[in-house]
């Protein structure tokens, strides 16, 4: 069987990630790697002013702090085509591909401190709209270039590309000369010579993608489409299921047999209403009449809550810990002793929880479950270094070391006692470490 795991490697940088250390680790992984490369990009791209305007005006979220510094440290929209442009050639010369993701989280003001840092990192429904609109301008300032419906090139001499916030459309009068096309947005783009569908820059989206949206993201052209912030609440991974049911409905209902043809038709229908590609009519969609989905006033409601201090045996049961977690770190074990309180309990592998805060933010009642369920370990070395309530497992699933009181320690002893204990088994390796 094949040893290689994956021939393709996404590229996700820190943000403020010199553009220089983009190119040098790209070219290391296709040299050095033999990979083709996807870089991840940022929100940024599209200028203060842009995103300020989306979130904070269009969107309603008005409590949303644009972190205006993070703009000037990214990546700037010139230095970013010209850099696409430079590491497509490089890849193509060697016999590789080269593509972007869209988009990377937004750095906003942390001014709730509902995280102990100074910044936070926005995604979601406002994320979807931005990353949407990066893909229509950089399909719009590399015409031909980019492997989605819509972007065909013209002939067109070589030029100068420039990027700017506050260009007003041209009219008809004042249109650029042939083969410069400058935008609405601002916009100016040199037109280049079709290079070949098999030579395109690969185009991926990661941003806000829900059941809702699924269909008119893929209709765009971006492959693959990733899912994440919609699979961090309730449900978990099994909102997958109707996700993915809603996208073969809409394909079957069409009559098409896949996504091309899929593609294709959506394209087609996107021309015919009078624009040049998919992803420029849902930007339109978006930003217009269906930005309500996307508005504060459609998302702002928040997670159920009671009034309750959460301890560590015993709470509502619902089961969000389990199902928002998104490394399975959570378990649930049915309560088989009648001192117990509560139907259910629910306990941390420790080893797999990287404390993201997730399950704090879902559950109803008060409290850090990540921090107050019983605390599992199989790491002795972890362990050790945490602080805190604990419990270290060895390889038979007993508590040998523990840090918390004596009753505690036997009502988790109990648990894992039961037959519907511990979910996971510990195999000792050679050198007799679990």
């Amino acid at each position: 069987f094949s040893s290689t795991i994956s021939d393709t490697l996404t590229l996700s940088t820190f943000h403020g990630c010199p553009p220089e250390e983009i190119e040098g680790i790209t070219k290391h992984l296709i040299d050095e790697h033999d990979l083709d490369v996807i870089v991840k990009l940022n929100p940024t791209l599209l200028g203060y002013e842009t995103v300020a305007s989306i979130v904070n005006d269009e969107l309603g979220y008005r409590d949303v702090s644009v972190k205006e510094q993070a703009f000037a440290e990214d990546l700037q929209f010139d230095r970013g085509i010209e850099l696409i442009d430079e590491l497509h050639a490089y890849a193509t010369e060697r016999g590789k591909r080269f593509g972007i993701k869209l988009t990377n989280t937004l750095v906003v003001d942390n001014e709730k401190q509902w995280m102990p840092e100074d910044t936070m990192y926005l995604s979601g429904p406002p994320l979807h709209v931005l990353a949407s609109t990066l893909l229509d301008e950089l399909n719009t300032a590399l015409p031909g270039r980019l492997d989605i419906p819509g972007a065909a090139a013209t002939e067109q001499p070589t030029g100068e590309s420039e990027h700017s916030n506050t260009a007003a459309p041209c009219s008809e009068a004042e249109r650029p000369p042939e083969g410069i096309t400058e935008h609405p947005t601002g916009t100016t783009s040199v037109e280049r010579p079709p290079e070949g569908e098999g030579a395109r820059i690969m185009v991926s989206f990661s941003a806000g993608i829900t059941k809702d949206n699924l269909c008119d993201a893929v209709a765009t052209g971006v492959h693959p489409a990733t899912v994440c912030s919609d699979l961090l609440k309730p449900g978990g991974y099994g909102r997958l299921a109707p996700m993915l049911k809603t996208l073969t409905t809409a394909l079957r209902e069409g009559g098409h047999d896949d996504l091309d043809s899929y593609k294709a038709a959506r394209q087609a229908d996107a021309q015919a209403a009078g624009f040049a590609s998919s992803a420029a009519r849902y930007v339109a969609h978006l930003r217009g009449e269906g930005a309500a989905d996307y508005h504060l006033s459609a998302n702002e409601k928040l997670p159920r809550a009671v009034d309750h201090e959460l301890e560590m045996f015993g709470c509502v049961a619902c089961n969000f810990c389990v199902t928002v977690c998104p490394n399975d770190a959570f378990f649930s074990i049915k309560s088989p002793q009648e001192h117990i309180e509560g139907r259910q309990q629910y306990l941390l592998f420790t080893d797999l929880c990287n404390e993201c805060g997730n399950c704090m933010t879902f559950c109803p009642e008060d409290g850090d479950p990540a921090q107050i369920k019983p605390r599992l370990y199989a790491n002795a070395e972890l362990f050790a270094g945490r602080d805190g309530q604990g419990f270290l497992l060895g390889a038979d699933g007993a508590i040998v070391d523990h840090r918390g009181d004596e009753e505690s320690v036997t009502l988790v002893s109990e648990l894992l006692a039961d037959d519907a204990g511990l979910p996971l088994h510990a195999v000792t390796t050679p050198e007799g470490s679990a």
